[in-house]
């Protein structure tokens, strides 16, 4: 497996890189919090002692409550991007021993052949597809490629930002990307909900399928209804439903079926294999971090086996 870090990693080293990030936490936790908590219980007893003097000016009080809010504001800033090196140490060496860790377990069904938790896919790629918005910030990392199953794929977290405070977001998840030996002749777009999602391209049609239930959990575009029957059938139907059902609620899909790939687009605000960033005593459980390691990845390989993408027509 290639990865950005050639070394071989250990837990111990995971553990070495992880004491710094702790230390700054524990500090901050240990001044700022009880500054913080001091300054609160300062404006509650001047909000009760001055309540009732009529001299007092009620703005001067909201003044000081926003000064305050202001300091805690400023202590956090400086806490996040003071240990930002520190965070990014641990990150890199967490992500490259577990990584590993699975790969070595499962690599005779599950192939890693990349890995790199500072790299990303590449944004002209994605907007090709013409089903996601465009936003000025756009940033991925943690990208992956290998197979499972004889069936190729890439995959990466992907956030699409906007500048508007009403809606941030464009898209905040993982895009992943399958890879097959013959090329579709249309191109075959559903979505389940959220139009900022995804964007239905120019020349695609919105249809109906004979079944209800898959049109109440997706909405249908492709350029050729025709073609979208066929792929459609009702096996495939079925596999989308229960799909659709795992996921109602839980986070937008986006499925598009273009050229020889099968895109899948999950939003659901979520960064993938990230390490514990919580201030505790208890050192890193490698059996449960590895368990979270697995989930994630169990993502991708849910895909190929409930959608069957190793066999029939994908093949």
């Amino acid at each position: 497996m290639k990865t950005a870090n050639q070394e071989k990693i250990t837990l111990d080293d995971v553990k070495i890189a992880r004491e710094p990030y702790i230390k700054k936490q524990r500090l901050f936790k240990r001044v700022v919090v009880p500054i913080c908590t001091c300054l609160l219980i300062i404006l509650i007893t001047l909000n009760v002692v001055l309540n009732n003097d009529k001299e007092f000016d009620a703005n001067h009080f909201m003044l000081f409550g926003v000064l305050i809010l202001l300091m805690v504001l400023v202590f956090w800033l400086i806490n996040r991007f003071s240990s930002k090196k520190e965070l990014e140490i641990y990150r890199r060496a967490y992500k490259s021993y577990f990584i590993n860790k699975y790969h070595e377990k499962l690599k005779e069904h599950f192939m890693i052949e990349e890995y790199d938790h500072s790299k990303g896919m590449d944004k002209d790629m994605l907007f090709a597809t013409g089903t996601i918005a465009t936003g000025p910030v756009y940033y991925s990392d943690d990208y992956m490629s290998g197979s499972y199953k004889g069936v190729k794929f890439s995959q990466a977290d992907i956030q699409i930002n906007n500048t508007s405070d009403e809606y941030p977001n464009f898209f905040c998840g993982r895009w992943i990307i399958f890879e097959f030996p013959k090329k579709f002749n249309f191109r075959l777009h559903l979505n389940n909900g959220r139009a900022g999602a995804g964007i239905i391209p120019k020349g695609f049609k919105k249809f109906k399928t004979e079944s209800s239930e898959l049109n109440e959990r997706f909405n249908i575009y492709a350029e050729d209804e025709f073609e979208g029957f066929n792929l459609l059938d009702p096996a495939m139907i079925d596999r989308l439903i229960k799909l659709g059902d795992e996921y109602r609620g839980r986070s937008f899909l986006t499925i598009i079926f273009a050229d020889n790939q099968l895109h899948i687009a999950i939003d659901d605000n979520k960064d993938t294999f990230e390490p514990p960033v919580d201030i505790t005593e208890k050192p890193l459980d490698e059996t449960a971090e590895l368990a979270k390691i697995e989930r994630d990845i169990c993502v991708i390989t849910d895909f190929v086996d409930k959608l069957k993408l190793s066999k029939g027509i994908f093949q």
